[in-house]
């Protein structure tokens, strides 16, 4: 659990996807959606996208976006 916050699920995680506007989220987004931090966020996307529940790209020196297939 980080920093004492709620543990969030795969599928919440997936979920948000929906609720987030737009076809891609940043890591960003999702943090601030669970009200954690991007460090967070990267690091569980990460996992899905290896686990091939997510997809990304990288679109900048440091920029990524993920998504969900449909």
């Amino acid at each position: 659990m980080s920093q004492g916050k709620r543990e969030v699920t795969d599928a919440e995680i997936v979920d948000a996807f929906g609720e987030i506007s737009g076809p891609f989220a940043a890591a960003s987004e999702i943090a601030e959606f669970f009200g954690h931090t991007r460090q967070w966020a990267h690091k569980r996307l990460t996992q899905l996208h290896e686990q091939d529940v997510v997809e990304r790209k990288k679109t900048g020196e440091q920029t990524v976006v993920w998504w969900v297939e449909n």
